[in-house]
């Protein structure tokens, strides 16, 4: 996973120069971020995705990802369709909506590359996450980075670091928008 953002990203809206979290905040980059996607279930990075979808009748289908740059191969019941965007079977859309010119029952399988740039992830992803680095290191700084040494080893635990409400409030609007994504009318 590549990060969205650097130190210096997160400096500009802590309004700060000091350089003694520096190492701190470059060690709660990765982890806001993975936590961003664990609490989301979305992870806006382009990447291949393949989903299976139930469909009863559906003229329509609405993927988890966007926005949606490419179909890989869309499989009915194991009958291959065309791949190619616009062809005589479905229209695909950025948005990741798929229509179908005839209705389709039956276990969908879609292979499609859907996410951004990591330069163009939108930015209430990114401040939010930007913000709840900066809460953590104002808020609760005797906790943040300490080890502990147990039978394991040595680790170091973030994740029951209490959540900003605007940090869960976006994390809530990118967790599956359309509660079973599987017919759009």
């Amino acid at each position: 996973m590549s990060a969205w953002f650097d130190k210096a990203a997160v400096k500009v809206i802590q309004e700060t120069a000091n350089t003694s979290h520096d190492t701190l905040i470059d060690v709660l980059i990765p982890v806001v971020q993975a936590r961003f996607i664990s609490e989301s279930r979305y992870n806006p990075e382009t990447a291949e995705r393949t989903e299976y979808i139930k469909c009863i009748e559906a003229k329509e289908v609405v993927l988890k990802f966007h926005p949606v740059s490419a179909i890989t191969a869309i499989t009915l019941e194991n009958v291959s369709y065309s791949s190619e965007i616009g062809s005589g079977y479905y229209t695909a859309y950025a948005n990741g909506i798929i229509g179908f010119k005839m209705r389709v029952s039956g276990t969908l399988k879609v292979e499609y590359v859907a996410g951004y740039e990591v330069a163009s992830i939108p930015p209430d992803i990114l401040d939010a996450c930007k913000k709840q680095i900066i809460n953590w290191l104002n808020k609760i700084p005797d906790r943040l980075g300490k080890k502990s040494i147990g039978k394991g080893g040595e680790t170091t635990t973030f994740s029951d670091l209490p959540l900003l409400d605007e940090f869960q409030a976006v994390c809530k609007l990118y967790n599956n928008p359309i509660p079973d994504r599987t017919i759009v009318a």
